[in-house]
């Protein structure tokens, strides 16, 4: 399997103005990366006989807001 490397980043806001709401936004893989997860080229031996690979996700972005 080939090495590959992901860049994720995150930024945090807590207790905006002295409040009990927290904000956050997020990215992963920002360079879209494609990578298996899995052993590559497995074969399945059920009753299809096919060749079967799992891939990493792909780039996502997000936001959450939380109140403690």
């Amino acid at each position: 399997m080939e090495s590959y490397g992901l860049l994720n980043a995150s930024i945090d806001w807590t207790g905006i103005n002295d409040s009990n709401i927290d904000f956050s936004v997020f990215a992963s893989n920002l360079t879209d990366e494609e990578y298996r997860i899995s052993n590559t080229r497995v074969y399945q031996t059920g009753s299809l006989g096919i060749w079967s690979t799992l891939y990493g996700e792909p780039h996502m972005l997000g936001a959450r807001l939380r109140y403690n």
